[in-house]
């Protein structure tokens, strides 16, 4: 998600965006931008995901939050620390500018089972370059 301050956030509670100075209680506003892309991967559940095999000893709801693609900037992980204390930057696959994938909040932002619906359409470029911040959109919760 693209915030008014000009940061980028998709691996957190992506619900709602952080307050904007410029706005008052219960107000948001969202960087509407375009997006260049040549050629871009699709990212799917069956080929993208892999998960080291000590990972299904460990309770369900732990399996769920290591359950991450190879673009996973902590790929691969067996424990939430290690998921915790890894911060890098994952390359795209080769010949392509950006990949994109649905995302569910119930998979913690990650590609949902087949048939199971997403939440979102996330789309991850190569360079910054490819993104053109356009408008300004103001919302407020209902």
């Amino acid at each position: 998600m693209a915030y008014a301050d000009g940061t980028l956030d998709c691996a957190g509670d992506a619900t709602l965006p952080a307050p904007a100075a410029d706005v008052g209680p219960g107000e948001y506003v969202m960087l509407l931008c375009a997006v260049t892309i040549g050629a871009a991967y699709p990212v799917t559940r069956d080929i993208d995901y892999h998960q080291p095999p000590e990972v299904a000893l460990l309770p369900e709801e732990v399996q769920r939050q290591l359950d991450i693609s190879v673009f996973h900037y902590a790929y691969p992980s067996s424990t939430l620390e290690e998921v915790r204390s890894k911060r890098q930057d994952k390359a795209l696959m080769a010949g392509y500018d950006a990949h994109c994938i649905h995302v569910s909040r119930e998979t913690y932002w990650q590609c949902p089972p087949l048939g199971a619906a997403a939440d979102a359409l996330e789309v991850v470029v190569k360079h910054e370059s490819q993104i053109l911040p356009l408008f300004k959109v103001y919302f407020s919760e209902l």
